[in-house]
């Protein structure tokens, strides 16, 4: 016996309403008045201090009706060893779910799983139509759906786990499909798997059709011994020097005296030994290492016999940080005090991405003092021909402009092929003590970083003068003052971004530089319009990456960790990782110089094997757990799922009918004891 709801059993409780009546039940004593007492006979009045239940059939029968009723909500069911054919006949609509997450590489996992789904497919009848779902992150079926065994057979031979992890989710979608769009009388789903609990994030909204029958094949154990390397951590001294540690874990068991290697660029740095204690990280730190001009690739690796590699490496990648090379053009220094002094104090702040900042006279500029910047800011100065058809040029190649209007920026001071706006006359805001910066689009990479509370506050700063700024045609303004004047313009010419603030950077025309919000701002403009952007040391497999090497549509050839060798085209093709290792990027020809090189590791909640319990994951996709285990359990089909005996049994029908007939009886019975209490003489 089984029951589908087994928490209204809960509901026997009310068993107690019945036994509460009976003992509550006391005989009334009614007074009579006679006008003497002297013919009647006094008789002692006996009080029965002891409760007893009284009607003892109608409590019976009360008592069964609440039974009845309680069972019927269980909704229960007869477990019955009947095999599926003899319940309800006719073909099947069998998938089969196979994990080839590279957790399956444990131990027998996957040779177990291969014989099960070998084992099913040889069960079924000529018939049937079977689907074999592989499955990891993703789902795919390589034979199309409703085959024969006969077509699938032939593919387990050159099936093996991938690099990805697991995610039950896509490939229950893929069998929900298959089996609501399916015509076959009976529907059977067979889940092969070790059941990571890591691949149920509990979000997934997947309900199979109700006539499916669910049988988990679980793989997995609660104690899996693993060494792995859990994370690696990179600490920079200088642009060119690099500090590795690495945590190193060991689960489910001790390891004394385990060697820890560090490779960098195919050359073993040190092996350290370390004794490592049951589920307890240990920090291995590497001395530092020094980068080299193109960069280098890293491995840390738990050497030893394991059961499962793919987590015993860890790949990574470092480039080296060269500064940005930053020219500030501005008007020649007239005063006892520099109008770019905060500016240029701002800039030689140590961050990431370092600037190396120069500075020349805006009017003197030439193409030498231009050629190679990553930055040009024009500070409140008007710029020669020449220096402006430098730095056009210099834009247009991919290095990013920005300029700062003030009173010594004339209407013609920005070329007109590179400002964002037109200059307008001077907005004096000083006698209503300045005007806010009261328009920001934070969604914009410049005021990102000021998205959250707390981050920062442009209204704080005041704004006494600024120059009224006129947009171009396809200009996009990033912040206004409170009077609607654009503050902030951004447009790109060519390759590179030009940015134009309505203000200088000095503490006369506002007081910006004196606010919190100065310094972070004018990081976040120069790493926009250098269009800089940190290179991670490494990525997950399934992930993607842009190609930027050098310029931008040139071809070049990836060489992946497995031996491929795939043509893509820098700054428009994605690079996606299918295998853990190192990708090279070289260019074309034979022996082509390496350009760029990423590196790829396997997804680290995979090692974590803590299994998920399938009744658990049977009742969140709407049906029970069947037989489970591995090929020497019965074939397909042994057992129908406890939803689907119950749903053919419907033994809560009978129990409400049951419940009914009761009610009916309990009235009569309890009317006639009610009249037969009224009608008894008084003492009897």
């Amino acid at each position: 016996m089984g029951f589908l709801l087994p928490a209204f059993l809960a509901g026997f409780a009310a068993l107690a309403i019945p036994v509460w009546i009976h003992l509550r039940h006391r005989e009334k004593k009614g007074a009579t008045l006679f006008p003497s007492l002297m013919f009647l006979r006094r008789i002692p009045y006996r009080e029965v201090r002891r409760q007893q239940l009284h009607h003892l059939p109608l409590f019976l029968l009360r008592a069964l009706l609440i039974t009845l009723l309680v069972a019927a909500f269980a909704r229960p069911y007869l477990r019955r060893a009947v095999p599926v054919a003899t319940i309800d006949g006719g073909s099947r609509e069998v998938v089969v779910l196979l994990d080839r997450s590279w957790s399956m590489e444990y131990g027998t996992r996957w040779s177990r799983a291969v014989a099960d789904v070998r084992e099913t497919l040889a069960g079924l009848d000529p018939a049937d139509r079977a689907t074999l779902v592989l499955f990891d992150t993703e789902a795919s079926v390589p034979v199309r759906a409703g085959s024969s065994a006969a077509e699938i057979l032939p593919l387990l031979d050159t099936l093996r786990p991938g690099p990805r992890g697991t995610r039950f989710g896509p490939a229950l979608k893929v069998a929900q499909d298959i089996l609501a769009a399916s015509e076959m009388p009976r529907k059977v789903l067979r889940l092969v798997s070790d059941f990571q609990r890591s691949g149920w994030p509990e979000l997934e909204e997947i309900r199979l059709p109700a006539s499916t029958a669910f049988e988990p094949v679980p793989l997995g154990s609660p104690t899996a011994p693993d060494a792995l390397v859990a994370s690696v951590d990179l600490r920079r001294e200088g642009g060119s020097r690099v500090v590795i540690a690495a945590r190193v874990l060991s689960r489910g068991a001790d390891r004394p005296a385990t060697p820890v290697s560090l490779t960098v660029n195919d050359r073993v740095v040190e092996r350290r030994t370390v004794d490592l204690p049951a589920d307890q990280p240990v920090l291995v730190t590497f001395p530092a290492v020094t980068l080299t001009a193109a960069g280098s690739r890293g491995v840390v690796t738990v050497e030893g016999t394991d059961s499962l590699s793919r987590d015993d490496t860890h790949f990574f990648t470092l480039q080296r940080e060269d500064p940005l090379p930053v020219l500030l053009a501005a008007a020649p220094v007239t005063s006892a005090q520099d109008p770019a002094l905060f500016l240029m104090r701002a800039l030689a702040i140590p961050g990431r991405p370092a600037l190396q900042l120069d500075r020349r006279i805006a009017s003197r500029l030439g193409a030498p003092d231009v050629r190679g910047r990553e930055v040009i800011i024009v500070h409140d100065a008007g710029l020669s021909g020449a220096g402006a058809r430098a730095i056009e040029e210099r834009v247009r190649e991919g290095a990013g402009l920005l300029l700062l209007a003030g009173p010594g920026t004339g209407a013609d001071a920005w070329p007109e092929a590179l400002r964002p706006a037109r200059i307008g006359a001077v907005v004096d805001r000083s006698v209503e003590r300045g005007g806010t910066m009261a328009a920001v689009e934070r969604n914009h990479p410049v005021f990102e970083l000021f998205r959250g509370p707390e981050t920062g506050d442009f209204s704080s700063a005041r704004f006494f003068r600024y120059r009224r700024l006129d947009p171009v045609e396809g200009a996009n303004v990033l912040a206004r003052f409170d009077d609607g004047t654009p503050a902030l313009v951004e447009r790109t010419v060519g390759r590179g971004r030009v940015l134009a603030f309505a203000s200088p950077a000095d503490n006369t025309w506002n007081d910006l530089p004196v606010q919190p919000v100065f310094l972070p701002f004018v990081h976040e403009m120069m790493v926009y319009v250098a269009g800089y952007s940190e290179t991670p040391p490494w990525h997950r497999v399934g992930e993607v990456a842009p190609v930027v090497a050098g310029d931008s549509g040139r071809a070049v050839f990836v060489n992946g960790p497995g031996g491929t060798r795939d043509r893509v085209t820098t700054g428009a093709d994605l690079l996606r990782f299918e295998d853990a290792g190192f990708y090279r990027v070289v260019e074309p020809g034979v022996g082509g110089r390496e350009v760029l090189s990423f590196a790829a590791n396997v997804d680290m909640a995979e090692s974590e094997m803590t299994p998920l319990d399938p009744e658990e994951l049977a009742i969140a996709i709407g049906g029970a757990a069947g037989p489970s285990g591995g090929p020497e359990d019965a074939p397909i089909g042994t057992l129908a799922s406890g939803a689907e005996q119950e749903r053919r049994q419907r033994i809560w029908w009978y129990l409400l009918v049951g419940v009914a007939l009761l009610a009916v009886t309990e009235t009569v019975v309890g009317n006639r004891l009610s009249g037969i209490i009224r009608r008894a003489p008084a003492g009897s």
